[in-house]
């Protein structure tokens, strides 16, 4: 036997073949070791939340109008009417955004269009033309159509707000939240005539003529600081 077989264990070929081997893991362990490194600094923003992955496509809300307004007015505090009071007349605007595509606030939020007394126009879709309803079909916060105006038609001057009228849509809004998608998740922003607005938005009150925006994940191109309150 070689000094050289002595020094590898005493049988030709077993040191090439044990560095071989002991080389083949140290290497297989770094590529392990980089590849955990690239998915920890590529799935989150340090905060926990996802930076730069798509949305899936069906995860695009859907929030549609309660079936339940006469309840969901109650839960906000208000009540039906069998007509529209115009002592106060209000109009605000709301934007939501997904991604940078808008979500659709939709037509007869706070109606009850079951009752014979609401008209619905199907040139625009909207609901309205109440002379007076065979029981109370209307509450003092509403929407007409699906172009984002949100009217309050009150007997009294009280400033309503957008947790009411969320509330009546049936969906979730605080400092947290809006509707599905809350900040431990993604970014969630507001803005008021296209200035940020740091406080809870369910406090936001629809004085006439403000423009709100909701601004979720990648924000649109363009953050709204005006409306179009010609045809409201």
């Amino acid at each position: 036997m070689s000094v050289a077989s002595a020094l590898r264990g005493g049988r030709p070929g077993t040191y090439d073949r044990d560095v071989r081997g002991r080389r083949g893991c140290a290497l297989l362990i770094v590529l392990l070791i980089g590849a955990c490194g690239v998915a920890a600094c590529g799935g989150n923003d340090g905060d926990g939340r996802s930076a730069g992955v798509a949305r899936p496509a069906d995860a695009f809300p859907d929030w549609p109008v309660p079936n339940d307004p006469s309840e969901r007015a109650a839960a906000a505090g208000l009540a039906l009417e069998p007509k529209e009071h115009l002592q106060t007349h209000r109009h605000s605007h709301l934007d939501v955004f997904v991604d940078g595509r808008a979500v659709l606030v939709p037509a007869a939020i706070g109606i009850d269009i079951t009752d014979p007394g609401v008209k619905h126009f199907a040139d625009n879709g909207s609901y309205g033309g109440i002379v007076e309803c065979t029981n109370p079909c209307i509450s003092p916060l509403h929407t007409h159509d699906a172009t984002g105006i949100i009217h309050t038609e009150a007997a009294d001057d009280t400033l309503l707000t957008l947790g009411q009228f969320f509330t009546e849509w049936g969906m979730r809004i605080d400092d947290e939240c809006v509707g599905e998608f809350c900040e431990s998740e993604t970014d969630v922003a507001v803005y008021i005539g296209g200035q940020e607005y740091h406080g809870n938005p369910a406090d936001i009150e629809l004085d006439d003529h403000s423009v709100i925006a909701l601004v979720i994940g990648t924000p649109p191109g363009t953050i709204p600081a005006q409306a179009d309150f010609s045809q409201a």
